[in-house]
């Protein structure tokens, strides 16, 4: 990602747990429950602060926190985790919902991450959920005017593809980014198949609009930023790797583990969510991050998050 080249800036992505309200028909099992197994919220914040401190130790002073699930506003900490990390310097949060919480819950997350110079929130659009897409899209377009980067993210089932095309169009009609994704099977097994049409339009359905001058001002947008052998440079927003093919770096020098970390749902920590690394400890036993890159052994990036970190031959 273009901000950890040209910054100090460590990430970090921290599962809540694996509850979610909804019950998509096309989520893989390890994504879910109907469960609520959520962490304690005391067990996240001491976490984070110990990760806080070790990614210190290794020159890291600035902060994107990405708090996930399952569907992380249901945590019934949530917005005490958020409102305890304040940091000196630059630090962000991120957020991946899909935003069926109501209105007056969304007032009191703009409340408590005031703090932060900036959020980011990628709105998971469900067909199958229990909004309409207007009421969807309102919300999205409220919480922009709050100063919420954001970006609508549409699993492009290939049964319902026409559907969600049209829901896509609505969206982008109304200013929204739209990123576009495969339909991953889980477990490893990789995306679903789609026709060269649809891959094609995976990739070009929706141009991100050009930034308005308020976005402008929003302190370092999330791209990111590809150096190629013959010297070019290209970007693209970081929900549109996977599908652009920029996902295999086996034998790279991986900057997971050491600029990045992941902690899962079960408390276990590790480079990056789907790294194929022995993990790096765990909540409760304790941890410790890498003092430098390391080479990545995974053949496939297929997650998004494990993707930011920065990669070189």
């Amino acid at each position: 990602m273009r901000e950890c080249l040209y910054h100090p800036v460590f990430l970090i992505n921290f599962e809540l747990g694996r509850y979610c309200n909804y019950a998509c028909s096309y989520c893989w099992p390890a994504a879910h429950s109907a469960i609520r197994d959520h962490i304690p919220t005391e067990i996240v914040i001491e976490g984070l602060a110990e990760i806080r401190r070790q990614a210190a130790a290794n020159g890291f002073t600035e902060f994107v926190y990405n708090i996930s699930g399952g569907e992380p506003t249901l945590h019934p900490g949530y917005l005490d985790i958020i409102a305890s990390l304040t940091d000196p310097a630059f630090h962000s949060i991120e957020l991946v919902s899909n935003i069926s919480r109501g209105q007056r819950w969304w007032e009191r997350f703009i409340a408590a991450s005031a703090h932060f110079q900036r959020v980011f929130l990628t709105a998971s659009w469900h067909d199958e959920g229990n909004q309409s897409r207007e009421t969807f899209n309102d919300k999205v377009s409220w919480l922009r005017q709050q100063g919420v980067q954001s970006c609508i993210n549409i699993v492009m089932i290939p049964q319902n593809w026409d559907k969600l095309l049209a829901d896509a169009e609505y969206f982008y009609q109304h200013g929204n980014r739209i990123a576009l994704r495969r339909q991953d099977l889980g477990d490893g097994q990789g995306p679903v198949g789609y026709s060269q049409e649809q891959l094609a339009l995976l990739t070009t359905a929706f141009p991100s609009p050009a930034r308005s001058p308020e976005t402008m001002r929003i302190a370092r947008p999330l791209d990111y930023e590809l150096h190629h052998d013959d010297g070019a440079v290209t970007t693209m927003p970081v929900t549109s790797v996977p599908t652009a093919g920029n996902n295999k770096f086996q034998g790279w020098r991986c900057h997971a583990g050491y600029q990045m970390v992941s902690v899962l749902a079960n408390g276990v920590v590790r480079r990056g969510m789907m790294c194929r690394d022995r993990p790096l400890g765990t909540l409760s036993g304790g941890f410790q991050l890498f003092p430098q890159p390391a080479p990545c052994i995974t053949p496939i990036c297929h997650n998004t998050f494990d993707l930011r970190a920065c990669k070189h031959k």
